[in-house]
């Protein structure tokens, strides 16, 4: 079976090619930085690298590679796409999509692929480090300031609202996954790990809860209050949050059958 291999680099060509980022072949066998996460049966890692830009300023980038990747993935991309798009092909255009709605990202480097004709057999996505100095999970954890954590949980609100109104959800809205960064006293966020973007022409209530039912699940019930959780709800939508909180409800009932969520009672 043929295999088709595509690499764009968007930015830090020289970077790359100086480290051995610049081919798959490179890639596939590259061992220096960081491994920051390496899920179970190798299927995927990601490799934190510290570098510098060509004018000598620091450059931290994230690798992730796709070593097994789910052929039924690819033969879903085969069947709504008309080809084979891996994992990390949608990565890289579903942050397109989130940055064209205003919703910050790390910003993307490269990305490379190899495809044959129902499913992907490897692919790599490089990008910089979230702009933000710590998670949400974080600052849950450590602000007790009630007037900091009300504005945060306020703009966040907003935000995963814009994301909602422009037709982009994500079942990946873990908290971990938000990094806060503040620019003039005020919050902003920069989501990381959206892989898993969909598209739709409207974003209902039971599809918002959806979402909003992995960030209310990543976030212990002991760090953050139910009066808390309410009025976020509250604030993303004032008519229609509680029919939203009786659809997070439904769906917290699945959620917490998962590991994922296994704290959320601690």
């Amino acid at each position: 079976m043929s295999k088709i291999t595509t690499v764009t680099i968007a930015k830090y060509q020289k970077e790359l090619k100086f480290l051995g980022l610049d081919t798959i072949e490179k890639i596939r066998t590259f061992q220096q930085g960081e491994v920051i996460k390496c899920h179970r049966n190798n299927r995927r890692d990601i490799v934190r690298v510290k570098t510098q830009k060509e004018n000598g300023e620091p450059l931290v980038l994230y690798i992730k590679r796709n070593w097994n990747p789910y052929k039924k993935n690819g033969i879903m991309t085969r069947i709504t796409c008309g080809t084979v798009k891996s994992d990390s092909r949608l990565e890289w255009e579903h942050f397109q999509l989130l940055t064209k709605a205003d919703i910050s990202i790390p910003e993307c480097i490269a990305y490379g692929e190899i495809c044959g004709a129902l499913w992907e057999y490897f692919s790599f996505i490089i990008t910089k480090e979230a702009t933000g100095e710590q998670t949400l999970y974080t600052f849950c954890d450590t602000c007790q300031d009630r007037n900091a954590r009300r504005i945060v949980f306020s703009c966040l609100a907003g935000k995963v609202k814009k994301m909602h109104e422009t037709g982009l959800t994500s079942p990946d809205l873990f908290a971990r996954h938000i990094f806060i960064h503040f620019e003039n006293k005020s919050p902003d966020f920069c989501f990381i790990d959206m892989a898993r973007v969909n598209q739709v022409k409207f974003c209902t209530n039971k599809l918002a809860a959806r979402d909003l039912a992995v960030l209310h699940g990543s976030l212990p019930l002991n760090i953050i209050s139910i009066k808390e959780r309410i009025q976020f709800l509250k604030d993303y939508s004032p008519d229609n949050y509680k029919k939203i909180i009786y659809f997070i409800r439904q769906r917290m009932k699945k959620l917490l059958k998962r590991s994922q969520f296994r704290r959320f009672y601690n």
